[in-house]
């Protein structure tokens, strides 16, 4: 294996790595958006019911 080749593998590895690991990271985030989606989905949906029913 060239210098080049090792290089080669070694970055690819580091991407691997640091990729996973900052999906881990971002899965809460990702988490407490979908959280806050739905949420706000419910909110509207509420909302939306009182203001029809008033009407």
């Amino acid at each position: 294996m060239t210098d080049n080749e090792l290089l080669l593998a070694i970055s690819e590895l580091m991407d691997r790595k640091l990729k996973s690991e900052l999906q881990a990271e971002l899965q809460p985030i990702k988490d407490d958006i979908r959280d806050m989606k739905q949420r706000m989905t419910n909110l509207e949906l509420h909302l939306e019911n009182i203001t029809d029913k008033n009407i």
